[in-house]
């Protein structure tokens, strides 16, 4: 009689999902891409600086995982901050009985900066390293634990930012997961009209400090 053994059992069929996660840095491949101190000079506070060569090594890392046959999601964040900052309050009141329009405005000031409060920071997503501004850690935390479980995400290198100004009445789950879906694996970036990823032959060049 024939018999067939599985290793693991039998599973159900679904798209592959990354195995590995890395957590990179958006400027790393256009930090590569540098070859002369004039385009240093002209890019980026993060490119200009490449503190301690920190933006080679991220891209070594990347290659690496890209190259271990595992599959795998890449996520280069833009300038991370702990919280968004609070506006700073209005000046003070002027004499002669301007106090009680100052504090109306105030009130309205801060009514306002509560909505914003409330109103989600949407993420934008984007490939090819051209992506600058900031992301809270919190909120790269939740683009990493959705792009764990998203089939789009797999062999994918990608960007993220937050947008500058909250967005009232937007689901930012939904635009997320929207964004996540237009995403392609590295494998195709040439399809779409990107260059191939440079190669890390050089991962001393930089500046060093």
């Amino acid at each position: 009689r024939f018999l067939l053994q599985v290793k693991g059992g039998i599973r159900f069929y679904r798209s592959a999902r990354p195995e590995v996660l890395l957590v990179s840095s958006a400027a790393v491949e256009r930090n590569q891409l540098i070859e002369t101190e004039a385009q240093r000079e002209a890019d980026i506070p993060i490119v200009r600086l490449n503190p301690r060569k920190l933006l080679n090594a991220k891209y070594l890392g990347e290659h690496l995982v890209r190259e271990s046959g595992l599959n795998y999601a890449i996520v280069r964040p833009t300038g991370l901050k702990d919280s968004r900052e609070e506006e700073a309050a209005p000046g003070g009141a002027n004499a002669n009985g301007a106090e009680a329009a100052a504090a109306a405005a105030a009130a309205e000031k801060e009514k306002e900066a509560k909505e914003e409060e409330e109103a989600p920071y949407c993420m934008e997503l984007s490939q090819g390293d051209t992506l600058v501004g900031t992301i809270t850690r919190d909120e790269l935390a939740g683009v990493v634990a959705y792009a764990a479980s998203a089939a789009a995400a797999t062999n994918a290198t990608f960007e993220v930012t937050a947008r500058a100004q909250p967005i009232r009445g937007l689901d930012a789950d939904l635009v997320m997961r929207r964004q996540f879906e237009r995403l392609f694996p590295d494998a195709r970036r040439t399809e779409v009209g990107m260059a191939p990823f440079p190669k890390p032959d050089d991962v001393d060049r930089g500046v060093a400090n």
